[in-house]
C-alpha cells in the first residue's frame, strides 16, 4: 500500500499497540489484522522489526471514494483501497461534522478513529 492512506490530523490519545510486521509499511498504510484495522504512523515499520501502530483514537483523514454516509455515521474503509473511505467495508470510525453534505470521491474525510471490528458488506 502507498503512504499517507491515512493519516492523524489531531489527538493526544491514540492507543498504540506493538506490531511485528511480515513486510515493510509506510505512514498511513492501513493493517488489517484479525479484523481490525491499524494505521502505521511515525517513520513506519520494517520488516521482521518490532514497531508499534495506532489502534484506536484521534481524528484521522482519509480520501473518500464518494459514499457520503452522513455525520456521526459509520465510516468503512473499502476494501481493496487503503486510502477510501465509506460506507462499506471494515469499520474504522464514526464520520465528523465538519464533512461536507455531499462528498464527492477523493475528498478528504475526517473520522474519529474507533474501530470495532465490526464489517459492513
Amino acid at each position: 500500500m502507498a503512504g499517507e492512506n491515512i493519516k492523524m490530523v489531531s489527538g493526544q490519545t491514540v492507543l498504540q499497540v506493538p506490531h511485528l510486521p511480515g513486510a515493510d509499511a509506510a505512514p498511513g498504510d492501513v493493517l488489517i489484522v484479525g479484523g481490525f484495522p491499524f494505521v502505521v504512523q511515525g517513520t513506519g515499520l520494517t520488516n521482521g522489526v518490532l514497531g508499534s501502530v495506532a489502534a484506536k483514537g484521534g481524528v484521522m483523514e482519509g480520501l473518500s471514494d464518494g459514499t457520503n454516509v452522513g455525520a456521526g455515521a459509520k465510516v468503512y474503509l473499502t476494501a481493496g483501497a487503503a486510502n477510501a473511505v465509506s460506507g462499506t467495508g471494515v469499520h474504522i470510525g464514526r464520520e465528523l461534522p465538519d464533512n461536507a453534505a455531499a462528498i464527492t470521491a477523493g475528498q478528504p474525510i475526517r473520522f474519529i478513529f474507533e474501530p470495532d471490528g465490526s464489517t459492513n458488506p
